[in-house]
């Protein structure tokens, strides 16, 4: 989710069992659009492959108290509304791609689809963005979900 992604902080990317991760949480006075929504996701190989962990880095040398912190707050819709808005009327027409069906949302469905196209299983896709895992076998028998290395091997079969 783009509000999600736009108030990450540094010190949300964690390495955990050795993958790199982002946590997204509700600590520190962000917002969640549900309880499932609060999840860890590894980092994706082809970010990791551009330097993301050195602009994590760089962010967290200049004490940065969010990850993109030029971007700007809307009190009735959080840190993406703007860039959200920037992209679909502006970014969008300006490179001759304005749909109506195209925006930045657009992303996630495109995200979900090529997944399920790569017979990633659906409890999984869920777990990668934030949907909630419904049944007894995901809620009761594996509450704590998948390790993060059963999350990047599948996550790592969206490319781009």
């Amino acid at each position: 989710r783009l509000n999600e992604v736009c108030q990450l902080r540094a010190e949300d990317m964690e390495v955990r069992e050795g993958i790199p991760c982002f946590d997204f949480n509700d600590d520190d006075g962000k917002t969640l659009k549900n309880i499932a929504s609060r999840r860890v996701v590894p980092i994706h190989s082809r970010l990791l492959e551009l330097g993301l962990l050195d602009f994590i880095e760089q962010r967290k040398q200049a004490e940065a108290p969010r990850l993109f912190p030029s971007l700007t707050y809307s009190k009735q819709n959080g840190w993406g509304r703007n860039v959200g808005r920037w992209f679909n009327e502006s970014l969008l027409p300006n490179i001759g791609m304005k749909d109506k069906g195209l925006v930045f949302h657009s992303f996630r469905h495109s995200m979900v689809t090529t997944l399920g196209h790569c017979d990633v299983q659906e409890s999984v896709i869920k777990a990668i963005v934030g949907h909630t895992r419904t049944g007894v076998t995901q809620s009761v028998y594996n509450p704590d979900g998948y390790k993060p290395e059963q999350l990047k091997r599948e996550l790592d079969k969206f490319s781009f």
